[in-house]
């Protein structure tokens, strides 16, 4: 028979905290002096902590990370590619305002894409420009940076999690996509590409329209655009 491959084990929040309280519980026998926000730590338990999303936040940035890592080390070994309930979402620590989306992308019978276990392995870069709302709607202006290049990558992986690009009337669904009807474009731009062109490289940055976004009074003037 067929030996099944072992699923890797993620460390949870609540272990990370509890490798914590060991090392400054170590830290402090050495006669190391331990700041207010370590003492507490010591004293208290993870029930206490997920209370608490100042201190709860480092743990769970710590679990996601080594989440990112084993999935990583999965691939790089051969194994199977996670199942569509595996798709990971993750925050690197120092990175609060950056979202990673890692989702497996295969094609369809058409030209759309879809999240599927047995895709290609899938990565993007979202980072928070602005906050904005549009038809009364909450928005959010976003950099995307693909770590891959799938085919509708990006509009496939923030469709998935639930947050759409504004007037993409492919991917985005139910009242989203009814809304999305109402954008006279898709409100996505690539500032930058990198092309190979004549046996050199072409490195061309284009900014966005003066339309395009979020303005600073909160509202995203895709009224404006044409």
């Amino acid at each position: 028979a067929k030996r099944k491959r072992k699923r890797p084990q993620f460390r949870p929040p609540s272990s990370c905290f509890q490798h914590h309280q060991t090392r400054l519980r170590q830290k402090l026998a050495t006669g190391a002096a331990l700041d207010s926000t370590e003492q507490r730590l010591i004293g208290i338990k993870w029930a206490d902590v997920k209370k608490d999303p100042a201190l709860r936040a480092p743990y769970e940035l710590e679990s996601e990370h080594d989440r990112e890592a084993k999935l990583e080390e999965l691939a790089a070994s051969g194994g199977d590619v996670p199942a569509a309930s595996d798709v990971v979402s993750f925050r690197r620590a120092g990175e609060l305002n950056t979202l990673y989306i890692k989702c497996p992308i295969a094609s369809t019978e058409g030209f759309e894409m879809k999240v599927a276990p047995k895709g290609k392995c899938s990565l993007t870069r979202a980072t928070v420009v602005a906050f904005g709302s549009f038809l009364g709607h909450p928005v959010t202006e976003v950099r995307l940076d693909p770590e891959t290049g799938r085919r509708h990558q990006l509009r496939v992986h923030l469709s998935y999690i639930g947050h759409p690009i504004v007037g993409d009337r492919t991917y985005a669904s139910g009242g989203l996509q009814k809304e999305s009807a109402k954008a006279p474009r898709m409100f996505l731009h690539a500032s930058r590409l990198v092309l190979p062109f004549g046996g050199e490289r072409v490195d061309l940055d284009v900014q966005a329209p003066a339309h395009f976004g979020v303005s600073p009074d909160g509202t995203a003037q895709v009224s404006e655009a044409t």
